[in-house]
């Protein structure tokens, strides 16, 4: 049914996503380039993810699209599991479909090659601890590993294995019928009681004491460092195909449904798909399923270092998921923004999908620290020219910018801009102009008219007081 997961960390350069909370994904269906069935998915880096599946389908995605890639498998050939230590190291196991030989073929940068393995029976699952250090499972309890050959390390009665995870080379888990799981403890394989009947399909470990694993008819049972229990999960999951684990807080299963684990209880999760999903791999946000179905799960929240070094800024949307967000200097644009303006924490682009067209959304910004005083104002650049946004506006804290924003014709929304302070206007005093004027061969500055007007008046009022007091003089005299 599907194969075992990955233990990997994405380094993620443009969107950083949290790594203690679970993080809100909204996934959307992807273009496909097959039709047929997929059971694994695996990334080695954001724009490095293969995909395999039905008559020898292998696919990869390279950033911006999937597509096809030849391989060296006859056309037969059921692809069950992917899993790569490097980007030029991969493994791909599964059987051939009219003999049931199992399959194993390695991608060593350039092409897949064929290596021949000792099974004669399917292999479900493989991952790998190094590159010299790999584990499959398969049809009637055999373990293989992987030492720069494969052969068979031991049979675990007449069983299938479905999934295969390590935590290090001397902690590994597989799961499988009737609820079976064994663990490796760097000699042996060994027996570990189990709270379930039904078949498990696939283990994945946050750490030693922190794995699940989930299987038919809803199955869905944690490692706790001593012992499996059984937790319940949403009654709509009826058949759990692959796990996976952010964080001991933030895991992810999939099969009739998805479903998501946010450190106290499973819940269901807004599914696009119209078919089971296989596999799911969540550091990159990707599951894949019946009839070449993908889907890609994109964050509702992000954050990103603004490019004047102020900090961190948050964003989050309140429908469709970020693409991409990403942060530049003002100066990386050409032309510059109108004059007079400042923008404390540069510019920021993000692309929002997974909407309807015409859709309306809000989109809000926390910046790492307040705006300085001035008026507020958004500017955006497109069509190499600036405008000012007017759907935009500020808390009264200065660090939040609320955007009401709306999806073009494909329901995206691309939105490269920033917020932005215009300096406080301030009314200088206005004088009235200064004349100079020659007196006696020197020049002699001379003021308008309202400059001079208080001593004319008081002057004049000088002038009369005189005139009154030589009259008063004049008359005392002629008594």
């Amino acid at each position: 049914m599907v194969t075992g997961l990955a233990l990997a960390l994405l380094s993620v350069a443009l969107l950083t996503l949290p790594v203690v909370n679970a993080q809100a994904l909204m996934w959307t269906t992807v273009g496909s380039p097959t039709t047929n069935q997929l059971n694994s998915v695996y990334c080695v880096s954001p724009s490095d993810c293969w995909a395999v599946g039905k008559s020898n389908t292998i696919i990869q995605f390279t950033g911006s699209s999937w597509a096809t890639v030849t391989s060296p498998s006859d056309p037969s050939t059921d692809f069950r599991g992917v899993f790569c230590v490097s980007s030029s190291d991969c493994w791909a196991v599964g059987d051939n479909e009219n003999t049931f030989a199992g399959t194993t073929v390695h991608w060593t940068g350039s092409s897949w090659g064929t290596v021949t393995n000792p099974a004669t029976l399917p292999i479900n699952s493989v991952f790998c601890v190094s590159a010299n250090d790999c584990w499959a499972v398969g049809v009637a309890g055999k373990i293989f590993q992987w030492t720069g050959s494969w052969a068979i390390v031991t049979t675990v009665g007449n069983l299938f294995l479905g999934g295969v995870f390590c935590v290090s080379v001397s902690d590994c888990w597989t799961v499988g019928q009737s609820g079976n799981i064994f663990h490796w403890t760097g000699s042996s394989w060994g027996s570990v009681s189990s709270t379930t009947s039904d078949e498990l399909a696939s283990v994945y470990c946050v750490g030693a004491s922190d794995c699940w694993a989930v299987g038919i008819h809803g199955a869905i049972i944690q490692w706790t460092g001593s012992s499996w229990a059984t937790v319940t999960g949403p009654g709509s999951f009826n058949d759990g195909n692959s796990v996976y684990c952010v964080n001991a807080n933030d895991c992810w299963a999939v099969g009739t449904t998805i479903i998501q684990w946010t450190g106290s209880s499973w819940a269901t999760v807004a599914d696009p798909a119209s078919s089971d999903l296989n596999s799911v791999f969540i550091d990159s946000g990707w599951a894949v399923g019946y009839s070449g179905t993908i889907i890609r799960g994109f964050p509702t929240t992000g954050s990103v270092a603004t490019a004047t070094g102020l900090g961190t800024a948050t964003f989050s949307t309140s429908a469709g998921g970020f693409q991409s967000l990403t942060a530049s200097a003002v100066g990386s644009v050409s032309p510059p923004p109108p004059s007079g303006l400042s923008f404390p924490d540069g510019l920021f682009s993000f692309t929002i999908v997974g909407l309807t067209p015409g859709q309306t959304v809000t989109v809000t910004i926390t910046l790492p620290t307040a705006l300085p005083s001035g008026d507020f104002v958004y500017y955006k650049f497109q069509s190499a020219a600036w405008t000012q946004f007017p759907s935009a506006s500020l808390d009264s804290t200065r660090t939040m910018v609320t955007l009401t924003l709306t999806a073009d014709s494909n329901g995206v929304i691309n939105d490269p801009g920033g917020p932005a302070i215009t300096p406080p206007v301030t009314t200088a005093t206005t004088f009235a102009p200064v004349h100079q004027t020659p007196v006696g061969g020197v020049m002699l500055p001379s003021v308008g008219f309202t400059v001079l007007l208080p001593w004319v008046i008081v002057l004049s009022l000088l002038g009369v007081l005189s005139v009154e007091a030589f009259t008063i003089k004049r008359r005392a005299k002629r008594r």
